[in-house]
C-alpha cells in the first residue's frame, strides 16, 4: 500500500477546503482510506490491467467491498459541512445576544 505522502495530504486539504469553502487553516483532514479512494491510490499500487490496458472497476477494494456506488466522499464532506454551518449559527446567535436588534451597541446603527 502506498502512503499518503506530505504533497498528497496537501493536495487533498486543498481539495477539501475548496469544496467546503473554507479558509486555510480551518480544513478538517480526510481520512486517510478516503484521502486514497479520492486519489485512485490503488491504481498505481496493482499492475493488473484489462485486455485494453484499462483499470477496471471490477479490480477496486471499493467494488470488492460492495461500496463501489456508495457516495463516501461526499458523506463526509456533507457531515464536515453541516459541522461547520451549526458553528456558524452558534457564533450568529452568540452574537445576536450580544448585540439585539436596536441596542445602542448594536453594529447597524
Amino acid at each position: 500500500m502506498i502512503p499518503l505522502t506530505d504533497d498528497a495530504r496537501t493536495h487533498v486539504d486543498a481539495v477539501t477546503r475548496a469544496w467546503l469553502g473554507l479558509a486555510a487553516g480551518d480544513v478538517p483532514q480526510m481520512p486517510e482510506p478516503l484521502a486514497r479512494r479520492l486519489l485512485r491510490l490503488e491504481e498505481y499500487e496493482h499492475a493488473h490491467r484489462d485486455q485494453w490496458g484499462n483499470w477496471e472497476f471490477g479490480f477496486c477494494e471499493a467494488y470488492r467491498d460492495s461500496r463501489l456506488w456508495e457516495p463516501d466522499v461526499e458523506r463526509w464532506l456533507r457531515d464536515r459541512q453541516r459541522e461547520a454551518e451549526r458553528r456558524l449559527f452558534v457564533q450568529a446567535w452568540h452574537l445576536q445576544q450580544l448585540f439585539p436588534a436596536g441596542g445602542a451597541a448594536d453594529p447597524r446603527g
